[in-house]
């Protein structure tokens, strides 16, 4: 798969957000996520308001 020309459509401050947030859950739960994804509108570059 190419992803040369994928761009994020989730901002830079947003993203830091959410990984502080899953650093918190990993600390709180004693466990460690292994992955995360963003699934939704959102993830394909259409986001509606009900997202």
């Amino acid at each position: 798969m190419n992803l040369a020309g994928f761009r994020p459509s989730i901002a830079d401050d947003i993203r830091a957000s959410i990984g502080e947030k899953l650093d918190e859950i990993e600390s709180s739960h004693d466990v460690r996520i292994l992955f995360a994804v963003e699934s939704g509108s959102r993830a394909w570059g259409f986001p509606s308001p009900d997202s």
